[in-house]
Formats: structure tokens, sequence, C-alpha cells
């Protein structure tokens, strides 16, 4: 498969999902959240929406190495399919201004979410894995 294919299946798999697994790690010790996000194509960038005083927060931002998957929002047990991901957690305004539009047309309903903030992760590098009629097809980029 090639790199131009993969990104167009990548990023068609990734748009067409809500909700993704961030994971984050502080003091070698790891712990994930779950967020619906928003994806900026063009930037390779996942953009979601959280309070600050939560761990997954206060811990990116003391280290912006992170990590995440995302899986189909309709599971089929007979296929796996998702992606993971690593990149860079980002504080951009320009990224986060851009994003909370995307973000808010995606989820509407996000308006009504008080006290949280966008935050957005820079992928740097992603694994999307396929699994169809059982052979298990794996294809990964570096975005870099």
């Amino acid at each position: 498969m090639t790199t131009d294919r993969l990104s167009k299946s990548f990023e068609k798999f990734v748009s067409s999902q809500s909700t993704l697994t961030f994971a984050v790690s502080d003091d070698n010790t790891p712990y994930t959240a779950q967020c619906f996000y928003a994806y900026l194509p063009d930037e390779k960038v996942l953009i979601f929406k959280s309070r600050e005083a939560t761990r997954h927060i206060e811990w990116a931002l003391r280290n912006e190495r992170v990590a995440g998957t995302i899986n189909p929002d309709k599971l089929n047990k007979k296929i796996i399919k998702g992606v993971q991901f690593s990149g860079t957690f980002v504080t951009d305004e320009k990224i986060l201004s851009t994003g909370s539009r995307v973000y808010y047309k995606t989820h509407p309903f996000a308006v009504a979410m008080v006290g949280t903030a966008f935050w957005a992760v820079k992928i740097d590098s992603m694994k999307f894995t396929h699994n169809i009629l059982g052979v298990k097809k794996t294809e990964e980029e570096w975005c870099r």
C-alpha cells in the first residue's frame, strides 16, 4: 500500500469516528482518558476539549509526548480496525482556534460544555490496522 493511499484510508477512518483514547504518563505512571475529537488533516492534528484540572491534561502539560488509539464508533466483532498514534501535545493558539471551529462543527453539543478548553495532539506517527476475513493488515506511516 502506498503512503498516499494509506493517508487517504487513515484520514477517511479518523474523520468518520468521534472518540479517542488519550494516553499520557508522568513519573513512569501511565494514564488514559476518553475524549470526543475532531481531526484537522492538513495539520495532522487531533483536537479535543477537556478541563485543565484533569490528570490527563496536567500530565500532558508536563510531558508533551503522548499516544492514543481511535477505534470504530460501532464495533464489528469480526473485524479489527483502528488507529494507534503517537504525537506531541500542543497548545498553539492558531491550531486551537482553527480546531475549535472544526470541533464545534463536528460536535455541536459541546458548546454547552462549560469550563473546558481546547487541546491538540500533533500526530508524529500512526499505525492503521484493519483485519479483513481473518487476514490481519497493518499499515504504518511516519508523519514527521
